[in-house]
């Protein structure tokens, strides 16, 4: 299909013979045996894989326990193509609060490592029907097989930031960026420094964030009573916003309520 262009096709639907491939995570969750309390240990689980790969795998409780363990030193957001290792010593509350050894037993004889299929149904959601199997599917070629769809409002991004500029809206700075994206969070410099000075982007991670946030006075300024969040930059960032990248490369000092997590000074 050329690019821009358009294709339609009349498509058939027929029952699937693997009924399992083709369930969401939500129907996984309907039709797994367990009470509330044993399924909300799944709930964060599909931010990095689908619930399928637990369902079909042949751990047994202690194999389990050793997943856990593996799992509290990657990022949540992983993926199986881009696992992606916590920095330092950090490491996540996999167990959420609950008894890993109960959740491993329990996990242990829903999946298939005693038995070569399941013994509870499989339960689905009603399936789209006449004219709600009729839609429109837009496709992206994307540089990259890791890149998120999201990634592709790019542009109407920057078209955001300079209405806002132009209406005098103040913007804080931010980001959601997770998982395999984590260490493109700093990229946001970057990308409004395309359409901003970079004293103005300096200012929405600082003074106006203080503002957007009502915590003028404690945040974005070095005073007496203020929080004792401070970046010492190796460069002037005023005429570079690259000093930023590099996950604090160049970034000499980092201290955070009053502690160094950062010292290249001492």
């Amino acid at each position: 299909m050329a690019h821009l262009g358009e294709a339609k096709a009349d498509i058939r639907l027929k029952k699937v013979k693997n009924l399992s491939a083709h369930l969401t995570n939500a129907e996984w969750m309907m039709s797994i045996p367990g009470t509330d309390e044993q399924k909300r240990f799944l709930l964060n689980c599909n931010g990095c894989h689908t619930l399928e790969r637990i369902m079909k795998s042949s751990y047994d409780a202690d194999g389990f326990l050793q997943i856990f363990e593996r799992m509290a030193n990657y990022y949540p957001g992983s993926t199986p193509l881009k696992p992606q290792r916590l920095a330092g010593t950090a490491v996540r509350d996999v167990q959420r609060g609950g008894d890993g050894r109960k959740t491993a037993e329990w996990l242990a004889s829903i999946n298939l490592s005693q038995q070569q299929t399941w013994s509870f149904p499989l339960k689905t959601q009603p399936r789209l029907t006449g004219k709600s199997t009729r839609v429109i599917i837009t496709e992206y070629d994307l540089p990259s097989p890791l890149i998120q769809p999201h990634d592709v409002v790019l542009e109407a991004g920057y078209r955001s930031l300079e209405i806002c500029q132009r209406a005098g809206v103040p913007v804080a700075y931010g980001s959601d960026l997770l998982g395999q994206l984590q260490e493109e969070q700093s990229r946001e410099f970057l990308i409004r420094g395309e359409v901003m000075t970079p004293l103005e982007v300096i200012q929405s991670a600082t003074t106006i964030a203080a503002r957007v946030l009502r915590h003028e006075g404690k945040l974005g300024v070095i005073a007496p009573g203020a929080f004792a969040d401070l970046l010492v930059v190796d460069g002037n960032p005023l005429e570079s916003l690259k000093l930023f990248q590099d996950q604090g490369a160049h970034l000499s000092v980092i201290m955070k309520g009053g502690r160094f997590h950062k010292n290249r000074l001492a």
